[in-house]
C-alpha cells in the first residue's frame, strides 16, 4: 500500500507522444489543395464571363434606344422639366420619336418660345430650347402678364418673376403663345401692333 501511495502516476510514453504528433501534423492530401484552388479559380472565371455579358447586354440595350439626354439654351427651366415635359423617357426607341411632338409638348413650358429635337444614334436625345425674354409686364383684367419685346403675352407673372420691369395697361391678358403655331406666323393683331408700339416707345424713353 505504502509503495503503491508514494509511486508517481505513469506518464504517457514518448512513443505515444509521438503517434499523436504525427497524427495531428499529417499533411493534407494533395487532392484537397488542387480542388479548393479549383473551385477558386472557376469561381473568378464565371464572375468575369458574367461581368463581360452584362456589359455587353447593357451596350446591346442602349444601342438605339434613348438613355442620354442633353438641354442646350434653358435658363429659366431646367433639364428635367425639359425631359418630363417632353414625353420621351429612357428606353424610348430613337426611330419612334416623333420630333415635331416632342418640341410641341415642350413648347407648352411657359417660358419656352421654341424648341428643337435631335435624335442622335447610338443613344444621345438633344433638346435645344429658345426661351421668351421678358421685356414688360401687362396689367388687365385682374392679371400681371410678362410680355417680350414683340409683343407676345407669354405667361402670368409668378412671385418673383416682376423684377424691375415696366408696367402698361390698356391692352387685354390674353395669352399670346404663336411660338407654339409651326407655320409661318399670321400678321399682328391691331392690339398686338398698338402694344408693339408703345414697347418702342418704352425701349426710345
Amino acid at each position: 500500500w505504502w509503495r503503491a501511495k508514494n509511486e508517481e502516476p505513469e506518464t504517457p510514453s514518448a512513443q505515444s507522444d509521438d503517434e499523436e504528433l504525427e497524427v495531428a501534423e499529417a499533411p493534407t492530401p494533395a487532392w484537397v489543395a488542387w480542388l479548393t484552388w479549383g473551385t477558386a479559380a472557376f469561381c473568378v472565371v464565371i464572375v468575369a464571363l458574367a461581368g463581360l455579358n452584362l456589359h455587353d447586354f447593357q451596350t446591346r440595350v442602349e444601342t438605339g434606344v434613348a438613355s442620354k439626354f442633353d438641354t442646350f439654351g434653358a435658363k429659366r427651366v431646367t433639364p428635367q422639366q425639359v425631359l418630363l415635359a417632353s414625353g420621351v423617357r429612357w428606353g424610348h426607341p430613337l426611330t419612334n420619336i416623333d420630333r415635331d411632338a416632342v418640341a410641341r409638348n415642350v413648347e407648352k413650358l411657359p417660358w419656352v418660345r421654341h424648341a428643337d429635337v435631335e435624335a442622335q444614334l447610338p443613344n444621345r436625345v438633344v433638346f435645344t430650347v429658345q426661351e421668351y425674354e421678358p421685356y414688360a409686364l401687362l396689367l388687365g383684367d385682374g392679371k400681371l402678364m410678362i410680355v417680350d419685346a414683340n409683343g407676345h403675352v407669354f405667361k402670368e407673372a409668378a412671385l418673383g418673376e416682376a423684377g424691375d420691369l415696366p408696367v402698361i395697361t390698356g391692352f387685354s391678358a390674353q395669352l399670346h403663345r404663336e411660338a407654339h403655331v409651326r407655320a409661318v406666323y399670321e400678321s399682328p393683331s391691331p392690339e398686338q401692333r398698338r402694344m408693339q408700339t408703345g414697347l418702342r416707345l418704352i425701349q426710345a424713353h
